[in-house]
């Protein structure tokens, strides 16, 4: 009483309002105003807020604000040709001494050449400047002497001429210049003499790309089909290096779901070892919520779908049932009616679990300051996961409890009148509940 006394009223009013906390948020009304609120932002999150996510952060957003890598990407990208628009036929287990195939392939080439405005410059290869170099030296009457342009002699021509080193003309204007010796590092040969063999090879060009992701989206596919239609049998695939964002942007939404499945599946069967199998039904409501409200957050603060937000999305499940499965714990070990035991788990374990959630907030709070856009979403993503966690662990599943907690069977019953929980020892008693375990009830 004399602490009562002593102590602030902002500090009576504080604890005033701890106390009665738990037999607010499960009053019946409040509860059922709680519960629908969270149920409410699952289907929120996952069909209205998805399909608005931007998917991939801005270039220059991957490195520190006021980078002079990302200033120099960006005008490079700007006033000269792109960094990354070199693209690549790859054909494999091909037999380049059959005439037919090297027409199927030079056919394909033809048809990419025109192939506008994907391909950017025409793809070179050294198929087609051996054979002009076969032609030409068929124009000059070496008498027998030809290199070979199919057929057994090919593959030993080929090395030969492959050798190499000096410049020659790639055509008859001798506009272009080339060095046979340098296609040597797009061919790979296998077997020994003259036994050797192309087992694969690549033909060198350029794509355009796209400033926005749907245009990268929509190069990448274009390509890959254009390939696919007109590759006439060939072992062959059109690459680009910014096939591999692209790639991974494009399916990343059904990655982060089949992830978040996974991530589920494997924390709510744990749980299934240590809590009643409705408990685990509530705690499983509780992380769609928090799945869905990240994805509202996400939309609403404008964090794109990327690769910092994805491994986000993939630990919010697990911080979220550090939060909510102490307060379930708590509840499963209390005694009386759903209600009594909804207010008892608070009592018992919601302030350590608030204090959890503000010492995770306090360690990552200076993400907020970094210099890098890829940091501040780690931290915008961990702050949501946080704030939301500690709702679902303080408000919805006590709510969720009150209502439904009935069907959950307690784990101990009452050990006295003031109704502690059997599992404290007799000499812990009333330490937890603020009464004097020798006291007598009243």
């Amino acid at each position: 009483a004399s602490d009562e006394r002593s102590s602030s009223p902002v500090a009576r009013q504080l604890r005033s309002i701890v106390s009665s906390y738990p037999r607010f948020v499960t009053n019946r009304v409040v509860a059922v105003i709680v519960v629908c609120l969270f149920v409410a932002v699952v289907p929120l999150g996952f069909v209205l807020a998805v399909p608005r996510f931007q998917i991939g952060v801005d270039f220059e957003d991957n490195f520190p604000d006021g980078s002079y890598l990302s200033a120099y990407y960006l005008h490079t990208d700007e006033h000269f040709a792109g960094l990354s628009d070199d693209a690549l036929l790859l054909f494999e287990d091909e037999d380049w001494s059959d005439e037919d195939v090297q027409d199927r392939a030079l056919a394909l080439v033809e048809v990419l050449d025109d192939f506008q405005p994907v391909v950017k410059n025409e793809f070179r290869s050294w198929l087609a400047d051996y054979l002009r170099y076969v032609d030409v030296q068929k124009d000059l009457g070496s008498n027998g002497t030809n290199p070979a342009r199919s057929g057994k002699k090919f593959y030993k021509d080929l090395r030969t001429w492959l050798k190499r080193d000096d410049p020659e003309c790639a055509n008859s204007k001798c506009s272009r210049l080339i060095v046979p010796k340098a296609y040597t590092r797009d061919i790979v040969w296998e077997g020994d003499g003259d036994d050797r063999r192309i087992v694969a090879t690549r033909f060198r060009g350029s794509i355009n790309v796209p400033d926005t992701l749907d245009g990268r989206f929509a190069t990448m596919t274009s390509a890959r089909a254009k390939v696919a239609e007109e590759k006439a049998g060939l072992n062959v695939e059109i690459y680009s290096y910014f096939f591999v964002f692209s790639d991974r942007d494009d399916m990343i939404t059904e990655l982060i779901f089949g992830t978040l499945a996974y991530a589920a599946a494997a924390v709510l069967g744990a749980l299934l070892l240590f809590l009643h199998v409705f408990t685990v039904l509530l705690i499983g409501v509780g992380i769609a919520a928090v799945d869905g409200g990240l994805f509202c957050v996400m939309w609403l603060w404008n964090v794109p779908l990327d690769v910092s937000a994805f491994i986000c999305l993939a630990i919010s499940i697990g911080l979220a049932v550090d939060y909510v499965v102490h307060v379930a714990h708590a509840f499963e070990h209390s005694s009386g009616d759903a209600r009594e035991r909804a207010q008892e788990g608070l009592r018992e374990i919601g302030g350590s679990v608030f204090k959890g959630g503000m010492s995770t907030f306090l360690g990552i709070v200076l993400l907020s300051a970094a210099p890098s856009e890829v940091f501040r979403i780690f931290f915008k993503m961990l702050f949501s996961t946080v704030v939301l966690a500690l709702f679902i662990g303080l408000a919805l599943f006590p709510a969720l409890a009150s209502l439904f907690g009935s069907i959950i069977p307690a784990k101990t019953k009452a050990a006295d009148s003031v109704g502690v929980p059997a599992a404290y020892p007799s000499s812990q008693r009333g330490t937890h509940t603020g009464l004097d375990p020798d006291a007598t009830p009243t």
